[in-house]
């Protein structure tokens, strides 16, 4: 189930490079990657979302299985459940400024990227008390990072910096999985590895 975390940000980035290069309509600077999700072509981008999704919630009914080694783990990886349902959301709610389900869409993103900073938080947190200090600041880097890209309001700057955002995520994700698989394998306890 873990495996799924590695999976979820490299397929979500690939998926998002394929269409902002394939499609011509598309400006990665100036268009928010839901606008990926409509036209001929929008299933492709809900269809990711959707998946994606997906499997942010396995991987987070995996990480939390992993509770029973780290109790700390447990809250990770609910915050990641919910993570990958507002992720399905996103896609299931395609982007509308005036329709009901763009509302929809908004708040599955804003569930999302907040749940996915939590869970960066939380994680780190939970890290640097178990003497896990590279992973900690790792998840420090990221929930800076993220805070400061999503900070200012200018309009101009969003669709830019909240792409950005979905990559410093996907990257943690997929880095915070990797890191819990090795730790598996290895046969380390998470709670003094991860």
């Amino acid at each position: 189930m873990v495996w799924c975390g590695v999976v979820a940000g490299p397929v979500l980035v690939l998926v998002l490079l394929w269409q902002g290069l394939w499609r011509g309509d598309y400006a990665s600077g100036r268009d928010p990657i839901s606008s990926l999700g409509l036209g001929p072509a929008g299933w492709v981008q809900i269809l990711a979302f959707v998946v994606v999704g997906l499997l942010v919630v396995i991987f987070g009914l995996g990480v939390r299985r992993l509770r029973e080694r780290d109790p700390a783990l447990g809250a990770t990886g609910l915050l990641l459940v919910v993570v990958g349902a507002g992720l399905v959301g996103v896609g299931v709610f395609v982007v509308d400024p005036v329709a009901w389900h763009g509302r929809l869409h908004d708040i599955s993103t804003g569930v999302a990227i907040n749940a996915a900073l939590l869970a960066v938080v939380v994680h780190g947190v939970t890290r640097w008390r178990a003497g896990r200090r590279g992973r900690a600041v790792h998840g420090a880097a990221t929930a800076v990072a993220c805070a400061a890209l999503g900070w200012p309001a200018d309009p101009d700057t969003i669709a830019l910096r909240h792409t950005v955002i979905v990559l410093v995520l996907a990257i943690w994700l997929t880095t915070t999985a990797a890191g819990l698989l090795r730790d598996r394998r290895g046969g380390r306890d998470p709670a003094a590895v991860v």
